[in-house]
């Protein structure tokens, strides 16, 4: 599964509040793992393999590009939502 390496790539980039540059994490896709090419999942682009998952977010800014942060697993006995 893809997951697992992306997640890998992400955490050894990650600024402090988690956002990382796609391109940033495709070269070191490329270093983690010199064979890894999203259309072995079915995707021609890493932004759209990223996507599908649905264990990131995506961040698309204008003039800035596409950056990418793993979605944190609700804490156990967490409801999701905030207290007041």
């Amino acid at each position: 599964m893809a997951v697992p390496l992306i997640r890998r790539a992400v955490k050894q980039l990650e600024d402090d509040d988690g956002w990382v540059a796609l391109g940033g994490v495709g070269q070191r896709l490329a270093a983690l793992a010199s064979d890894f090419d999203p259309r072995t999942f079915g995707h021609a682009k890493l932004g759209d393999l990223v996507e599908k998952t649905g264990a990131f977010e995506v961040r698309r800014t204008p003039g800035r590009g596409v950056h990418i942060r793993y979605k944190q697993p609700p804490k156990p006995g967490s409801n999701g939502k905030s207290k007041p």
